[in-house]
């Protein structure tokens, strides 16, 4: 499971790329003591919530 990231500040960025020809999202979420990254097929919300 992963844990949200606990910081006064977090920056978060979202892109697609392309795992085997299909589409898939990418998020990267990351505050001064950590770095969270994470390629999944869907875009839904509790996906990508940092």
């Amino acid at each position: 499971m992963i844990q949200r990231l606990a910081a006064r500040i977090i920056a978060s960025d979202e892109t697609t790329t392309r795992v085997g020809g299909a589409t898939h999202w990418q998020w990267v979420c990351l505050s001064n003591k950590a770095v969270l990254h994470r390629i999944a097929t869907s875009q839904a919300r509790t996906i990508s919530a940092c």
